[in-house]
């Protein structure tokens, strides 16, 4: 009787401990995706505010005092269409080398950081294009993954 007391707990536990592995497995690959959602979902949105910040008033550049190089984590920056910048910044020099290119997002490793990156042409009926580039680390919305993960890692535990 004791023997298959002994085996009944051990299976128990096996079962507990697989369940609790496919838990965290499900937690994971989802927060990942709910991460990487919302990076890029920030990202269009940074990219739109600051496109209304930026016009031309009598053959002058205006920039508005609201356009923030670094919002919510998202880099940014202004050019002219030979790639000069106006303000504004990268994180990674090799972001600068890539050639511009409309609405398409792109992930970009630059200096061991994966990026997502987006550029925007600004046009103007009568005054020369401007390019808007915005990047934000991939990693940069993955915080909260890593918390998550060890919040489920302490409380699954306790719920066996």
């Amino acid at each position: 009787m004791k023997r298959l007391s002994i085996q009944l707990t051990l299976w128990f536990t096996a079962v507990m401990i697989l369940l609790t592995l496919i838990m965290l497995g499900f937690t994971s690959l989802t927060s990942n995706s709910v991460a990487q959602k919302s990076s890029r979902a920030v990202l269009y949105r940074v990219m739109e505010d600051l496109a209304d910040e930026v016009d031309y008033d009598d053959g002058e550049l205006e920039i508005d005092k609201d356009f923030q190089i670094y919002e919510d984590n998202v880099y940014s920056l202004l050019a002219k269409a030979d790639g000069s910048v106006i303000t504004g910044y990268m994180p990674a020099e090799e972001l600068m080398q890539i050639p511009f290119e409309e609405g398409v997002l792109k992930e970009i490793r630059a200096e061991g950081e994966l990026y997502y990156l987006l550029d925007r042409r600004i046009t103007f009926p009568s005054d020369p294009d401007l390019w808007m580039r915005s990047v934000i680390p991939v990693s940069g919305r993955t915080i909260n993954v890593a918390v998550l993960r060890t919040a489920v890692l302490i409380m699954l535990p306790v719920f066996i």
